[in-house]
């Protein structure tokens, strides 16, 4: 047995501080596997208290806060072009409405926005827009 390879895995982080083996690492580190903890910007103010939500607003919250698209992406499992879509305000290629509502809602739990606020803006937007 290779000692020195012995001793690099006793002090993986994959043991638990009793010395037990096993487990995922997110329990050993004292936090239930599925628990998932949202993007966390609650130092941020973002005054958006009667804006009307469409995709260049969502862009520009995004910015202020400093995440970047593929952090969003990879945090609600949207995929990037669809994320694109609705901030690009791309209204052809959209999804059909049930799913944009989900993705939506999904967007805004991410930024830390009211998702019922977000979907009922960009819903706002959408009529808005096919009226003209």
């Amino acid at each position: 047995m290779d000692e020195a390879l012995r001793k690099r895995y006793d002090q993986s982080p994959f043991q638990t501080p009793g010395g037990e083996k096993g487990g995922k690492p997110s329990e050993i580190q004292g936090i239930p596997w599925e628990k998932k903890t949202a993007l966390s910007f609650t130092d941020l103010s973002i005054d958006a208290g009667e804006e009307i939500y469409r995709g260049k607003t969502l862009r520009q919250v995004r910015e202020r806060m400093g995440i970047n698209l593929k952090t969003v992406s990879t945090e609600t499992k949207i995929n990037m072009k669809i994320l694109e879509w609705i901030e690009e305000e791309a209204l052809d290629k959209l999804p059909a409405l049930v799913y944009l509502k989900g993705f939506l809602r999904g967007y805004a739990q991410s930024l830390g926005l009211d998702p019922q606020k977000v979907v009922e803006g960009y819903m706002q937007f959408l009529n808005e827009t096919k009226k003209k």
